[in-house]
């Protein structure tokens, strides 16, 4: 079987049965290293022109031809004038060729960028008589240069590594017999088995066996989670202590860690404010420190301010000084390390811009039902009109809800059991609403009390709120369920709470005595009920307007309106696909815990993006000033660059190891 991706780098070769393949024991690695959003090496303009290495020789060579030059810088130190001007001349050479040679192609591509000022700087300390400090700028840009590709690589592998969560094969069971096959070709419902201490390939039901999970990777909590028949395991997550018989419920390319990279590789396409600023900032300011540059050397020996000499050699100071590549390369890797770090933590977010929408969040709203709630429901009373068995408006009620994906639609059938649907026709969901169908001739209608109102029936004599169940105009019984809570719903919204979140609140379509139950379990102060999909949005917009940013969360396909409404919306995982695709972020373990923690690493990653902005500015700013006076040698003005840049990108890769302290 050929590779999907078209390179033809796979072989196969068949099993005993016909229908199974081997893939070969060789690894097929594409290679895709995404921290910089490419698939290849190759080169990078980051906005100021300075083209900068990633795949470009090795460690070693790289320190050995630094090493080289500085030999022969020390040796012109113990030399005479007439070997002064070689011996520097090579040096300068050996440090700065890759430079020299980029410089010639910006040239040929009209654009001005750093390795220009860096070339123009050593030529003209050469033609100045300054052998050794030409020599020495070379010797000091390679050595920043090797210094922030050491960070910028050790952040990209740092992110690379958070995302190496997905199985590329899985052991799949035909006909008794096991294969190891890719996990892409896998297809919903099949059969596959995962091994004690592998990792799930794709998200699948437990069919058979029981075992501890590490979820880690997938939700950020280090601890193991039991997993037994039943109960739904992701991609990603690894088996301890057992083995496990599962159906697969999504596709590989669906599945929970497939989303986790797909969003992380996405992050770069939706840029924050700061991001996009320094952008726009780059494509302006290269060419207007190019000009004053150009004004420094020339006015002012113009106007008898002294010679030429020393005002090229304090323009040239000015012009290296200048470049913004500590400002164009670390912002955009801070708030990509503060996508990576929340995916880790379990909150995946689409886009880096969201990093800043949550950091100055203020309030949140939260759905009930499958958010607050698990999402599980169980029957607790079923209450029959006279003349009516319990037993038959269960049946009809699970006839007519088995159309629907509702939580409680699922509590009601499994309540019911097995069941005929052969018998229903023309059936119309109507959302907030109920469910109208014909059922063996009848016209059932099974829903909450706007579905009495709109058909002018009373709830007299039953329960206040419930599924109702009428058929042919008469109210034959009320199904009366309850939410399961989520274990810790409480102690998150207390942790929000903590977090700085102002306001929190609760939007839901269930009547007042559910809500408020529900309200009181978590300690909720502020719940809006009764609400229809539509109202749901002008709530939320509402509440954006009153906000600094607001933040969305829920599940149902309900959502989807009111999760595009918010500043940024959350969809929980297990939830509709049309929420998770309307929301900005994904819980895709299914929990809340990662919120509180989520908000956090935002707050850092915007105060790391934010302090290298004023610390590049700042140190760049004196240089420019120092340098215009002649108080500044060149070796400030390439810690103004270089230096600037490698301390920034080691700042920005902070985001991914923090961790706020208790």
């Amino acid at each position: 079987m050929a590779c999907r991706c078209g390179c033809g780098h796979h072989e196969e070769k068949s099993c005993k049965h016909d229908h199974h393949v081997h893939a070969e024991e060789k690894i097929h690695n594409h290679g895709r290293e995404h921290a910089c959003s490419c698939e290849e090496e190759h080169e990078h303009g980051c906005g100021c022109g300075h083209e900068h290495h990633h795949g470009q020789g090795t460690a070693w060579k790289e320190a050995a031809v630094l090493a080289a030059a500085v030999v022969l810088f020390v040796i012109s130190l113990f030399t005479d004038e007439k070997w002064d001007i070689w011996l520097l001349a090579a040096a300068a050479v050996i440090s700065g060729y890759e430079t020299f040679a980029d410089a010639v192609k910006s040239l040929l591509k009209l654009k001005l960028d750093e390795t220009i000022l860096m070339t123009i700087a050593v030529i003209a300390a050469f033609f100045l008589g300054e052998y050794g400090e030409g020599a020495m700028v070379a010797i000091l840009f390679k050595l920043g240069e090797m210094a922030e590709d050491l960070a910028v690589s050790k952040s990209r592998r740092s992110i690379r590594a958070l995302l190496d969560i997905r199985p590329e094969k899985a052991v799949l069971s035909e006909n008794g017999e096991l294969c190891e096959v890719d996990a892409e070709s896998v297809t919903v419902g099949s059969e596959i088995v995962v091994r004690a201490g592998d990792r799930v390939p794709l998200d699948a039901v437990v069919l058979q066996g029981s075992c501890d999970a590490d979820c880690s990777a997938l939700t950020g909590e280090s601890e193991l989670r039991q997993i037994g028949e039943g109960d739904e395991v992701l991609s990603g997550m690894i088996v301890t202590g057992g083995s496990l018989r599962c159906r697969t419920i999504r596709s590989f390319e669906d599945s929970a860690s497939s989303k986790i990279i797909e969003i992380a590789e996405n992050a770069h396409e939706n840029k924050g404010t700061a991001e996009k600023l320094i952008t726009r900032f780059a494509k302006v300011y290269t060419p207007i420190v190019m000009v004053l540059a150009i004004l420094l050397a020339v006015l002012p020996p113009l106007f008898s301010a002294g010679d030429f000499e020393t005002w090229i050699y304090r323009a040239l100071v000015f012009l290296v000084a200048s470049c913004p590549c500590a400002l164009v390369i670390s912002i955009p890797l801070t708030f990509f390390s503060g996508v990576g770090r929340c995916s880790r933590a379990g909150l995946l977010l689409k886009g880096s811009k969201f990093i800043e929408v949550l950091a100055k969040a203020d309030s949140i709203a939260f759905d009930k039902t499958g958010t607050l709630t698990s999402g599980e429901h169980r029957v607790s009373d079923v209450v029959a009109a006279e003349g009516v068995s319990r037993e038959e408006v269960l049946r009809l009620a699970a006839v007519a809800e088995s159309f629907s994906s509702h939580p409680i639609a699922k509590a009601i059938m499994k309540e019911a059991g097995a069941i005929d649907t052969s018998g229903a026709a023309e059936v119309l969901e109507k959302p907030g609403v109920g469910i109208e169908a014909l059922i063996e001739g009848r016209k059932i209608l099974c829903g909450g009390a706007r579905m009495l109102e709109a058909n002018g029936l009373s709830a007299e004599g039953f329960p206040e709120s419930g599924i109702y169940v009428a058929a042919d105009g008469r109210l034959i019984g009320c199904i009366v369920t309850e939410d399961v809570m989520r274990s810790n719903a409480g102690e998150i919204l207390e942790k929000l709470s903590h977090a700085g979140l102002k306001r929190i609140i609760m939007l839901t379509g269930d009547g007042e005595e559910k809500a408020a139950a529900t309200a009181k379990k978590v300690g909720l102060r502020e719940v809006y009920h009764g609400l229809l999909p539509e109202q749901k949005v002008e709530r939320m917009r509402k509440l954006r307007d009153e906000s600094r940013a607001s933040i969305y969360v829920g599940d149902g396909i309900n959502d989807a309106p009111v999760l595009a409404a918010a500043d940024i919306g959350i969809a929980i995982g297990g939830g509709s696909d049309a929420a998770i695709e309307a929301a900005d972020a994904a819980l895709l373990a299914g929990n809340l815990s990662p919120l509180p923690e989520a908000i956090w690493i935002a707050r850092r990653a915007k105060l790391v993006a934010y302090t290298n902005i004023v610390f590049a500015l700042a140190i760049k700013a004196a240089v420019l000033i120092l340098g215009a006076l002649g108080y500044a040698p060149m070796w400030a003005a390439i810690f103004a660059d270089v230096g600037v840049m490698a301390l920034s990108v080691l700042n920005a890769a902070t985001v991914l190891i923090y961790r706020r302290k208790k």
